[in-house]
């Protein structure tokens, strides 16, 4: 098969972490993308984005996974 076998070195350590920005960025993501494959919905992942009071801060667990999708894809 096509696949090759991953180094122990291309899968982030514990604590990684990726915001949502960096992500859709590097991946040309929509938010509503982005909501899909967190599992969170599209208005909390608009107030990641947004600045000021409204703005809410990213689960770790969001930016570990999204650290993970990163080092898989």
């Amino acid at each position: 098969s096509g696949l090759r076998k991953r180094s122990a070195y291309s899968v982030p350590h514990q604590g990684a972490l990726m915001h949502p920005k960096e992500f859709i960025a590097k991946w040309h993501l929509t938010r509503q993308e982005l909501a899909q494959l967190t599992g969170k919905s599209a208005d909390t992942v608009y107030h990641w984005f947004v600045e000021g009071s409204s703005q809410r801060t990213v689960p770790p667990e969001v930016t570990n996974y999204l650290c993970l999708l990163d080092a898989l894809w």
